[in-house]
Formats: C-alpha cells, structure tokens, sequence
C-alpha cells in the first residue's frame, strides 16, 4: 500500500510539473454535455489547470459532465463558475489576463499568428450560437479563428479546443505552476 501510495503521488508530481499557470480555457454558455467533457479532457491532456465556466444553464452543482467521456479530469482541474459576465471579466482585469475569443469576425486573424507571451485565456462561445455577450466581445484582446482549408467554416467546439491548444502551447515557453500552489494542489489531490 506504501508503495503504491508513493508511485501516485510521483504521478501527481509529473503531472503537476506540466501544470501552466497562466492559460486558461473560458466556455462561455456551452450546453452540449458530450462537448464540455471532451474539451475538459482536452484541457487535462495539454496541461491546462484552470478552466472559467460562464453559464446561464447550470450551476456548479448540477454542471453536466459526463464521467465516461471525461474520464473523471475534473477532480484534477480548477474550474470556477460565473453566472454573470461582468463579474468575471471584473477578474480577468484585476488578475492581467488578454482574453482571444474563438469566432468568425472581420478581425479575426489565424490562431497561428497569435500572440502567445503573457497570461492568455482562449474563449470558446457556445455550440452554434458563438458568442452573444457583449460585453465579453467588447472586452477581448482579439478574435482567433483556426484557418479553414476545405469548404466547411467550422468545426465542432471540443475539436477547436484541442487543436487551439496544441499550437499555442508548442509555441510558448512553459510557464509552470509556482512551487507553493504545486504544494497546495499535490495536497488536495492527494485526499482525493
């Protein structure tokens, strides 16, 4: 039992190595449960800690992951619920994120050629409808889309999630957890 104990918390060590403290993934009013799930597990793959969940629909309560599809990430994960988007692009501002909103617009420019140096949190609005807040499109530092090279003009939400986070994260350096919120999630996890 020791021992097992020890080789889980070198795995939570390796994993926690890979850890980014400063990108995160915002789904704004996502409703597909199939969709949400993939992408946290995506998330989890690229070594995303913290995802922001804006959602008119759902609580964190009774926020709709679906366990086969996930593969139970979110136990691993920091996700924090806004019902309302001033509130949390009041925290986006205090805390010196630049906010990229996925959508088609005449300014949007290639997820390739996006800037990728500081505390980055990619937007993804929900399935169909894209982003409809205001105040968030005001807000953001630009529109990113993933160039399209055949007749379709989009691609479903998990699949952009993953795709937009395999390029930014191959062209940035590593921007690690620090060693104190390491200790503190190695805690946590630890009890789960």
């Amino acid at each position: 039992m020791k021992e097992r104990t020890q080789e889980r918390r070198e795995r939570m060590i390796k994993v926690l190595e890979n850890r980014k403290a400063d990108i995160r993934v915002l789904l704004c009013n996502l409703r597909n449960e199939h969709n949400i799930s993939a992408i946290l597990r995506s998330c989890d793959f690229m070594g995303i800690q913290y995802i922001d969940i804006i959602t008119e629909k759902f609580s964190s309560d009774d926020f709709p992951f679906n366990k086969q599809i996930t593969k139970g990430v979110e136990k691993w994960m920091d996700i924090s619920y806004y019902e309302q988007t001033e509130e949390y692009l009041i925290w986006v501002e205090e805390n010196g994120y630049k906010l990229y909103l996925t959508m088609l617009s005449e300014d949007a420019h290639s997820f390739r050629t996006t800037v990728v140096d500081g505390k980055l949190i990619f937007g993804f609005g929900s399935e169909g409808l894209g982003f409809k807040e205001k105040d968030i499109i005001a807000a953001a530092s630009g529109n990113v889309i993933i160039d399209p090279m055949g007749f379709s003009q989009s691609l479903n939400v998990s699949v952009s999630v993953g795709m937009m986070l395999t390029e930014i994260c191959s062209r940035r350096k590593a921007c690690p957890l620090s060693e104190s919120v390491k200790e503190s999630l190695l805690k946590k996890w630890m009890e789960l």
